[in-house]
């Protein structure tokens, strides 16, 4: 496959059932109708909040009774902040729906290493870029870059924009972490020594769990998700689970909706947003 340009803009794409990716009514039950007409869909992106609820790409959901997933755990939705990046799944008619599952994840769990430009960070081998639209956690006094120093422990929200980059959406301050994390690009695989690389950080991933990834081993260009523990010696990333990253389960709805960069394009076939192929 040919690899083009990393593309720097985001997109919002509809992909509706015409596309082989959906497939027969197996979306969420529409328990609550939207004056009778909402359908099962999916939306992905960075939350927005406002008076009138719960705002991701452009649609405004109600959460009432929702099921809430942060890092993982149960959480509440009390916990979701501007600048968090969510899929939410459940009724949606045009700009307003009804969540029924609101599931968040990071992009980035590590520590703050070095400040190579005014608006650019290296978190965990990962040049975290940022601007006026991120959103920071309680305890960063100023709410910018200039409440961060090196060797701050961070969480940060966000969108993996090419290798080794991510737009961050949001960002929180940790007083400890319990693992590492990443998602990113996988490159630089070495198949013989079972490592890999997202950015400049180095993953070994000979015990950890590689069961959901296609070739059942990191292939270069595989958006991935990493947790695990740096090792000893600091500089490498000992890996306990390595996942495909995707939205297969939410593209089997009426409508998905994805915010986020080309991260891949493969003339006259396609190209994918995140790790989403269209």
């Amino acid at each position: 496959m040919i690899a083009a340009g990393w593309k720097r803009y985001a997109l919002l794409v509809p992909l509706a059932c015409a596309l082989a990716a959906c497939g027969g009514g197996g979306g969420p039950s529409v328990g609550v109708g939207i004056g009778g007409t909402g359908k099962p869909g999916a939306t992905f992106g960075d939350v927005g909040t406002g008076p009138r609820g719960l705002s991701v790409g452009g649609t405004t959901f109600t959460t009432a009774g929702a099921t809430v997933r942060i890092g993982g755990r149960a959480a509440t939705t009390a916990e979701i902040r501007a600048g968090h990046v969510a899929l939410i799944e459940g009724v949606i008619d045009g700009d307003r729906g009804v969540a029924e599952t609101i599931t968040i994840e990071d992009v980035i769990k590590g520590t703050l290493e070095a400040r190579p430009g005014a608006s650019v960070l290296t978190v965990q081998g990962q040049l975290v870029e940022i601007d006026e639209r991120t959103t920071y956690g309680a305890g960063i006094e100023p709410a910018s870059a200039d409440g961060l120093r090196l060797g701050d422990l961070l969480e940060v929200w966000g969108f993996v924009r090419g290798p080794g980059r991510v737009r961050a959406t949001r960002i929180e301050r940790e007083d400890s972490l319990d693992e590492l994390r990443l998602v990113g690009i996988a490159t630089d695989v070495d198949a013989e020594g079972d490592t890999f690389r997202i950015g400049t950080q180095d993953i070994d991933h000979r015990n950890a769990d590689v069961s959901k990834l296609p070739s059942g081993d990191p292939v270069n260009d595989e958006l991935v998700r990493v947790r695990g523990q740096a090792a000893e010696s600091g500089s490498v990333l000992e890996a306990v689970l390595v996942d495909p990253l995707g939205l297969d389960d939410a593209m089997d709805n009426d409508e998905t909706e994805i915010e986020g960069f080309v991260t891949f394009v493969e003339p006259g076939v396609g190209f994918r947003v995140g790790g989403v192929q269209v």
